[in-house]
């Protein structure tokens, strides 16, 4: 069957998609025919009936024949050779009917009024409407798809119906948006995507004194209804029903095409900004390779940092009695260049943002190989470096071979200590729909996750023995030739070697230390090996750093025996941190490589390209970065952006490690822990004011956009950089524009070969898989050496805490109180610990108990049910933890929240 055909839409021939409806047909080739239920990625749903049409079908005896009545275009898939006509006397009569009926509930005063292009916001109403049922008193008033068809319909003034207004309360109580039920249409949209995209159900239909409108389907907040704060809802709302609540009233008088560069999924954005250069609203572009049209609460409610007042916008040193003082760019780029110019070498190091374009990173990474002679060169955000680079290493591709929504096709899903709810958000649509279709789901981890409801499997391994319960399970496949024997004996090289090795994993012993029953084991790997296509998802947030390197070992070996690498769906996605962690590293922003991933031992092509020697001794990142200061190895360091991400131990080290430096020079935003210790703060642009591409975890390189123009005397990174450079003599960094940069990067890093502004503006581009382009490799299974699995102890904080965040809980015992017109959420979450531990406290079912860690306390009532001792579990509340960002006063807040590792936590009975 052809996957193209050919159709007449009011007697033009139109080409579409095969399976695809009228409506959606027509939108593709740029056909308007009016729609208020329908939104492109959703069922079809039929509802409004403003898309009727008529339509004839060829019959079977050749002859066209008319589809009895006026059907929906949405609802009516296209065929063959069919006639349709969108316009004529009876279609719009039909289509004006129904919008009478729609308007008799709808304010519609300025809505079929022949002055509407003339009446002001602040005109008084000729015709008397109350200021209640006129268009500008809502918030969405010219953004309104009613009020677009209703003009398309020519609808008359006068309507033979009764108008009736609802004269429902305004719902202002939850965080960030607002919900006028007065203007809702009963479309169902936001329902719709709730369910069908999102997978949430926090919203749904009700019906009140005889009238269908929109609530929460649980409680009588989005705080407890299971909402995500997406703004999916508000996103397809044709009316102003549903409104972020902030810059509701301000208009757009520009759209800029961006990326978000908040975490590693790169959502295509369109960003909204008024005429004071405020970002008032961010739409995730339908079309967006990565999210389809989708945000998380970062994107949708986090971007609002780049308005802030209370950035950095000037640059300052610090003076001889220790105070900031403001000085001009011309000041601070002499007096750097002056002292860099003393810590040339290993003394130097450079920590770039793991939000940084391509290009900031890739001159971020030149400067200190080429100026300051020094690969001590990272990106704050690269924490856990074993995740890309050891999978990189291990399957020798550049990225996962198949896309993030390729996930949905998967037969079987394995999800290793990995939470998406509050990080790689859109990483977890494509899941939630694949097992919502029948998929199977396989989640490994310690923390009760959002995600874990939904699993077919919820192991809890005792911590940092996943890498030997993954085994276990591979050592079952084998026993029971569950493994691909095709891929396996064509494929791999070293199968009877593994055969010996994996030998070592005998079921029973791997059961007493994982923790985990021998059954489950065993159904984990027989489920996971005879479902098919599978995909593996691993993020590692709760596993120590001495064993990921076997874990991600043993992940690549799991793939490999099932024949699930090298697939056209399913795979490996390791999930990094960082908004660009993957492009920042494809351009040598990494202390193990150079531009390209270049070993040191090929430093000499670069070497060529440059016209310059470079440093011979690897690096250090970030995770080194303290014992390096302390050691005296490093004297000078360069921070751009945020805190770095370091475990709560180790951002501590970090902090108190700053004192030794003799010159500290931080590049941010905002004033934070590092500003303070700072004898040099330089003023950054963010990602709404830059120019640049970024790549995202599956190898996406997008463009991003300068939608706000500068507001102060903030500079782009490789700007700040380059002229340094300059100051400091070298003739490598005369860049006008970030364009030239890219132009760079891509003659010397071949997985970006071919690529332009011009291209990845236009087209869906992702990075060459392979530098070699050797798709019939063979691969070799990992055979390692597990590290002993150590038994925690700690006097003061004897117990580790798995602490995740739900988006409902029916046992929280949620409380939502008005406090001073403040939201004051009480809950009383379920604090599962382990029978022996419990017996040690005296704890028994439901008694109250107090678990503090270095940062919190949550008080709660136990569940003695846990199976591990020494390790409790609590899930918190997503919603409170979200009305808490919108009163809180740490602006950067919501888009640094991530997941949550393994917390030491001691234990009080109350």
């Amino acid at each position: 069957m052809s996957d193209e055909i050919t159709f007449s839409l009011d007697g033009e021939e139109i080409k579409a998609k095969n399976g695809s409806n009228i409506l959606q047909a027509a939108i593709d080739s740029e056909k308007y025919i009016p729609y208020l239920c329908y939104y492109p990625g959703m069922k079809s749903f039929g509802a409004c009936r403003m898309c009727v049409v008529e339509v004839e079908q060829i019959g079977p005896d050749g002859k066209y024949r008319p589809i009895p009545g006026t059907p929906a275009a949405c609802t009516t898939p296209v065929n063959e050779g069919m006639r349709v006509k969108t316009k004529n006397t009876n279609i719009d009569s039909t289509r004006k009917g129904i919008m009478d009926l729609l308007l008799t509930e709808h304010p519609h005063g300025c809505l079929t009024c022949h002055r509407v292009e003339l009446c002001g916001p602040s005109d008084v109403c000729l015709r008397h409407v109350s200021v209640n049922d006129r268009c500008v008193t809502c918030p969405k008033n010219e953004r309104c798809e009613l009020k677009d068809t209703v003009r398309y319909l020519e609808m008359d003034m006068d309507s033979p119906l009764t108008y009736n207004n609802r004269n429902i309360p305004l719902h202002t109580t939850d965080p960030f948006w607002d919900m006028d039920m007065n203007l809702c249409i009963a479309c169902v949209r936001c329902v719709r995507v709730c369910d069908e995209v999102r997978g949430d159900s926090a919203i749904t239909l009700l019906e009140r004194s005889g009238r269908t409108l929109i609530g929460t389907a649980k409680g009588s907040s989005l705080i407890e209804s299971g909402c995500e704060f997406c703004g999916a809802c508000i996103d397809v709302c044709p009316t102003g029903a549903l409104v972020e609540r902030k810059y509701k009233w301000d208009k757009a008088v520009k759209k800029v095409s961006s990326v978000c560069t908040f975490c590693p999924v790169g959502c295509k954005l369109t960003l909204e900004v008024d005429k004071r250069n405020r970002m008032i609203r961010s739409i995730p572009d339908l079309n967006g390779f990565s999210n389809h049209g989708q945000g998380c609460f970062k994107s949708k409610f986090g971007l609002d940092i780049v308005n802030s007042k209370n950035r950095i916008n000037n640059p300052m040193i610090r003076n001889k009695i220790g105070d900031l003082e403001i000085v001009s760019w011309h000041d601070v780029i002499d007096h750097l260049a002056v002292n860099f110019n003393n810590y040339k070498g290993d003394k130097f190091a450079l920590i770039a943002s793991g939000e940084g374009t391509n290009e900031d990173n890739y001159v971020v990474q030149k400067f200190a190989r080429l100026v300051m002679k020094s690969n001590n060169v990272d990106i704050s955000t690269n924490y856990k470096p074993e995740i890309s680079d050891l999978t990189r290493e291990l399957t020798g591709n550049l990225r996962p071979e198949n896309s993030i929504w390729d996930i949905e096709k998967s037969d079987v899903i394995m999800m290793i200590s990995t939470d998406l709810l509050l990080e790689n958000n859109v990483v977890g649509l494509p899941v939630k729909r694949a097992v919502k279709n029948g998929s199977k789901l396989i989640v490994v981890d310690q923390r009760e996750t959002e995600i874990s409801k939904s699993a077919s499997l919820f192991i809890k391994v005792k911590p940092n023995t996943e890498s030997i319960f993954i085994s276990g399970m591979i050592r079952v496949i084998l026993d029971e030739s569950l493994d691909n024997h095709d891929f396996l004996y064509n494929r791999v090289n070293n199968i009877a070697d593994f055969r010996k090795y994996i030998w070592n994993f005998d079921v029973i012993k791997v059961s007493e230390v994982t923790g985990v029953p021998v059954d489950t084991i065993k159904n984990s790997a027989r489920l996971f090996a005879k479902a098919g296509l599978g995909s593996i998802l691993y993020a590692l947030e709760t596993v120590e750093d001495r064993y990921l390197e076997e874990c991600i070992k043993s992940i690549y070996n799991l793939s490999l025996i099932t024949g699930n690498y090298n697939n056209k769906f399913g795979g490996l996605y390791p999930l990094s941190p960082g908004g660009n962690d993957k492009g920042s590293k494809d351009v040598g922003c990494n202390p193990k490589y150079l531009p390209g991933y270049l070993d040191y031992s090929r430093k000499n092509d670069i070497e060529r390209i440059w016209n310059s020697k470079l440093p011979k001794v690897q690096g250090k990142g970030i995770k080194e970065l303290s014992e390096a200061i302390n050691n005296n190895e490093i004297k000078c360091l360069y921070f751009i952006g945020d805190l770095p991400r370091l475990s709560a131990t180790e951002f501590k080290g970090f902090i108190n490690s700053l004192n030794k430096l003799e010159l500290l020079i931080v590049e941010d935003s905002f004033n934070t822990d590092l500003t303070k210790f700072a004898d040099v703060v330089l003023p950054a642009t963010n990602f709404a004011e830059k120019e640049g591409s970024v790549t995202n975890l599956e190898g996406l390189v997008q463009l991003i956009s300068p939608a706000l123009g500068l507001k102060n005397d903030q500079e782009h990174t490789w700007k700040i950089l380059s002229k340094i450079a300059v100051a400091m003599k070298s003739d490598s960094f005369n860049y006008e524009k970030s364009e030239d940069i890219f132009k760079e990067i891509v003659s010397l890093i071949p997985s970006y070969s071919g690529f332009s502004y011009e291209l990845i503006s236009s087209e869906d581009s992702r990075i060459n898989i392979l530098n070699d382009k050797n798709e019939e490799k063979k691969f070799s299974l990992a055979i390692f050496t597990t590290n002993d699995i150590e038994v925690y102890t700690h006097n003061e904080f004897p117990f580790l805490l798995a602490l995740s965040n739900i988006l409902h809980d029916n046992d929280n015992g949620l409380q939502i109180l008005n406090n001073e017109g403040k939201r004051d959420i009480k809950t009383n979450p379920i604090i599962h610990i382990n029978n022996n531990d419990a017996s040690k406290y005296s704890i028994a079912d439901g008694d109250l108990i107090e678990v503090e860690t270095q940062r919190m306390k949550i008080l709660g009532s136990a569940a003695v049910d846990y199976p591990h001792e020494g390790l409790i579990s609590a899930s918190l509340l997503f919603g409170a933890r979200i009305s808490d960002f919108e009163y809180g006063s740490n602006e950067r807040e919501m888009i640094n929240t991530i997941s949550d590792e393994l917390l030491f936590a001691k234990l009080t009975k109350v």
